[in-house]
């Protein structure tokens, strides 16, 4: 049962994490609002296909970084049970829910993946002061590790079904 305390708690505590990432807002985020606001079919696809590019990089994060998600949960305050909750509604949910098909001709969907990787590498430039070092979005890693995640995540987007 949640007290008055727990409420809010967990009200502050949620207050907190919009603080923090309307101050360094993740790519799944940015790319999710670009989702929403898109007014064409091409840059819906090129957000769609953008989602499919973090879904790849923050699932298999751990394989380079291990304990990668565990230091993220704890930096949020959240327990694993919540911390992968959020995972599959931030991360899952969008996919399924705003599928978006390939478009007609693959050179134009081509170009739409083209433009995902091109806003995802410009938001972390924006976001990093060019450095592409995430960490100061997410948790620390070194520079190297987040240099093969930047591949992975342009691979993941490129590859998107």
């Amino acid at each position: 049962m949640l007290t008055t305390e727990t409420k809010m708690f967990s009200l502050a505590h949620l207050a907190e994490l919009l603080r923090v990432a309307a101050k360094d807002p993740p790519w799944t985020f940015v790319n999710l609002l670009l989702y929403l606001i898109a007014p064409t079919a091409f840059l819906k696809r090129a957000s769609y296909t953008s989602m499919w590019g973090a879904v790849v990089a923050f699932e298999t994060i751990n394989l380079l970084d291990w304990g990668f998600h565990r230091k993220l949960w704890e930096k949020q305050k959240f327990t694993m049970p919540v911390f992968y909750a959020f995972d599959l509604l931030v991360h899952w949910l969008p996919l399924a829910a705003f599928y978006t098909a390939p478009l007609c001709y693959f050179g134009t969907d081509v170009l739409c993946k083209l433009v995902a990787v091109a806003s995802n590498v410009a938001w972390g430039a924006w976001i990093t002061g060019g450095t592409m070092d995430l960490s100061t979005v997410y948790v620390y890693m070194p520079p190297a590790k987040w240099r093969v995640m930047w591949g992975i995540a342009i691979a993941g987007t490129l590859l998107a079904p």
